[in-house]
């Protein structure tokens, strides 16, 4: 399979290279993703810099706020990274719908699955609640996530709350459908951190 793979570009803010490969190296470690996913690659050059008169090699990026993956698109990696789902239970989805804003400066996802087999809610919920990261748009951070199920179908939404607020979407989800959940998990981000403004609002390339 990883014959069939072909380079994709990840974009992401100038100076977060690093940290978006970590997070995705950790994402292929922790999902068993080895197959799909093969290599993940910052082009860097070595430069001879010169300063107050001295000169030293350095390493420089060749296109800095990008990361190149290697990769087989298939249902399994792109509803791994989207949806959180690990090898062994994405065949127990029948269909999925995935939200997310076009711009990496907000934190918001919706992910409504609906299962083949109601029974293994609980089982992919536990999945989704452990692979999903609030931080996984590098520069902003979701502070609260929750997961509910009814019937056939499993909603995770997470959100920074002075955006979206989470709770009120899967509230209004059991209004529509005229739902009581079977699974209803709050998650909170204890660890958020405090972003520097600069990075809010700065370009997403770096002139």
């Amino acid at each position: 399979m990883a014959d069939a793979a072909k380079w994709y570009v990840v974009h992401t803010y100038s100076g977060y290279e690093n940290k978006v490969a970590s997070s995705i190296e950790k994402a292929v470690e922790n999902r068993r993703l080895h197959d799909l996913i093969t290599a993940v690659n910052i082009p860097t050059e070595k430069v001879v810099e010169v300063k107050d008169g001295k000169s030293r090699e350095v390493e420089r990026k060749l296109y800095p706020g990008y990361v190149l993956v290697k990769m087989v698109m298939t249902d399994e990696s792109w509803y791994g990274y989207l949806a959180g789902l690990t090898a062994d239970n994405v065949d127990k989805v029948d269909a999925a719908v995935v939200s997310e804003p076009m711009t990496g400066s907000q934190a918001y996802s919706l992910v409504l699955l609906r299962l083949k087999d109601k029974a293994d809610a609980r089982e992919i919920a536990d999945s989704m609640e452990e692979n999903i990261s609030m931080r996984k748009w590098v520069c902003v951070e979701a502070d609260k996530a929750r997961v509910v199920s009814f019937d056939d179908k499993l909603l995770y939404v997470m959100a920074d709350s002075e955006l979206v607020d989470a709770d009120l979407v899967a509230d209004a989800a059991a209004k529509a459908f005229g739902a009581t959940f079977d699974v209803d998990d709050s998650l909170v981000n204890e660890d958020e951190s405090e972003l520097p403004p600069e990075l809010l609002t700065a370009p997403a390339v770096a002139d």
